[in-house]
């Protein structure tokens, strides 16, 4: 950081309790004195009359970089809690996801489905192919058993039921 001062000539019209004159100047005017990073950017700037000694400037700048100072610091400190908070609020609710339940599998869009899960719904011991066929009222045909069958497998791998014995199935609990 750098601080430095620079005179500057007062406008006409500037009242007389903010400008001075310098002792080797007999033109009135101010002092501007400046804090800037090492890459020139200006941090602070004072304002006197251009009869104050530099050193006053140089205070009046380190005062108000100890004010901004403090207020960053006290602006860390929140920020630094708000982020605890934000880590603990994460972790919460990533225990809570892990432990409630996966959404249902979307069914596969055959009318059949939300039917078959109907009698599952109701049935209170583990189904056959043929048992979901008669609820279903479907023919007791072969193919018609089979593609029962079918949808019951695709049920069981999507999660929905489980194969209880080869060829029975219930609803997964």
């Amino acid at each position: 950081m750098v601080l430095d001062t620079q005179r500057v000539h007062a406008a006409a019209g500037v009242p007389a309790s903010t400008t001075g004159r310098a002792p080797a100047k007999r033109v009135p005017g101010r002092k501007r004195g400046l804090a800037v990073d090492v890459l020139g950017l200006v941090i602070a700037v004072a304002v006197l009359a251009a009869n104050a000694h530099d050193n006053t400037a140089g205070i009046a700048l380190l005062d108000d970089l100890r004010t901004r100072i403090s207020e960053l610091q006290a602006r860390l400190r929140e920020a630094e809690t708000h982020l605890e908070h934000l880590a603990i609020t994460r972790k919460t609710v990533t225990g809570l996801a892990d432990r409630s339940p996966a959404a249902p599998p979307d069914l596969p869009e055959h009318p059949d489905y939300p039917r078959i899960l109907g009698v599952f719904n109701d049935a209170t011991s583990p189904l056959r192919a043929r048992n979901v066929c008669e609820d279903l009222n479907h023919e007791l045909l072969p193919k018609n058993i089979e593609g029962t069958r079918a949808k019951l497998k695709r049920l069981v791998k999507l999660g929905i039921l489980t194969e209880a014995d080869t060829g029975s199935f219930t609803r997964k609990q």
